[in-house]
This record gives structure tokens, C-alpha cells and sequence, in this order.
């Protein structure tokens, strides 16, 4: 199923009339096929992390995430997660995801209790990179397909991030009168 998401990608990327868009349909490629969820975040020009596409497969956990987005942002601080993926553009991958990662990460029990909900097994943050800069991560997890991501698993998730980041700053440079590069 994987070999066969990155030519649709591909599709659906040149497809797409402007980056929201595109953000948009890069979240829904890899699902259920690959993950059960799927985010995309862009930096914006003060260096925070927006949410701005996501994925689920079983959209009742959707508002579950969004709850957990609102009431507890990632800390743009931190050197882990999404933004310490912005920061470094290293892949960041745990291919299971324990009740003591959670604790040991997760001090505030009413989070903790959140996370748990949703349920995680494992989860790949890559950089959206394009022309040597990062400007943002996309994020899959397995949750209730009990999923353990492999090392294929993570070259897709390179894969992907790298043709949305290569498009998305195509779509940028266009819409800014500069020219694409393929």
C-alpha cells in the first residue's frame, strides 16, 4: 500500500490549486492504508507550529485531538516532537509508544488521561523541508488498528513529507511571483 500512495501523492499534489489544499490532501494520502492518523504543521514566520491538515480514520477521535490540540499545544520550547523535528529536520520515530513513555513525558494527569484516550501505539513526525530550509512536520500515528510502524513505515513518511514539502514551497514561490522547481 505504500509503493502505492507516493505515485498518488504525486497526483494529487500537482492537482491541487493552491498549498492549503495540498496540505489538506497530503493528510488523507496515507490513511488507513499507512496510519490511522495523519497532521500536517506549518511554521509560521515567529517560528510556531499550526496545525493545519489533519486525518483520522475514525473521525470520532478527531475531536478528541482537536480537545487535546486546543487545551494543550505542543511547547515550542521543547526538543522533542514537532517542533523538535521543525528544528532539526531529523525524523523523529517511536515504533511503540508505552504506558511509561506516557507517564515519564506527560506530567499533568487530566493530559495523560487525554492521550491515553486516543489510544496511540505509534507514531513518525517528519520534516517538511524544501530548498534546504524546514518549514513544518507531518505526523502519523497508529492508534486502533494496533499498528507498529517499521522502517518502511519511516521512509514513507520521509517520502511524503519530502514531495508535499517540495510542492507546498512551489505552491509558496508561485503565489509569490518566483519560480517553481520540480
Amino acid at each position: 500500500m505504500r509503493a502505492a500512495s507516493l505515485p498518488r501523492a504525486r497526483r494529487v499534489l500537482a492537482e491541487a490549486r493552491d498549498y492549503e489544499e495540498q496540505l489538506r490532501s497530503v493528510a488523507q494520502i496515507a490513511i488507513p492504508e499507512v496510519a490511522d492518523w495523519c497532521a500536517v504543521s506549518v511554521l509560521d514566520d515567529a517560528g510556531v507550529l499550526h496545525e493545519v491538515a489533519t486525518a483520522r480514520s475514525d473521525e470520532g477521535q478527531r475531536e478528541l485531538g482537536a480537545e487535546i490540540s486546543r487545551r494543550f499545544p505542543p511547547d515550542p520550547s521543547a526538543d522533542r516532537g514537532t517542533y523538535g523535528v521543525a528544528r532539526s529536520g531529523e525524523t523523529a520515530f517511536v515504533r511503540e509508544i508505552t504506558d511509561e513513555m506516557l507517564e515519564a513525558g506527560i506530567p499533568d494527569p487530566e493530559h495523560l488521561d487525554l492521550i491515553r484516550r486516543l489510544g496511540l501505539r505509534s507514531v513518525i513526525i517528519a520534516a517538511l523541508k524544501a530548498r534546504g530550509r524546514t518549514f513544518g512536520t507531518l505526523s502519523l500515528a497508529s492508534a486502533e488498528s494496533g499498528r507498529l510502524f517499521e522502517s518502511p513505515d519511516v521512509q514513507f513518511a520521509e517520502q511524503l513529507a519530502a514531495r508535499a514539502g517540495m510542492a507546498i514551497d512551489n505552491a509558496r514561490a508561485k503565489a509569490a511571483g518566483h519560480e517553481a522547481v520540480c
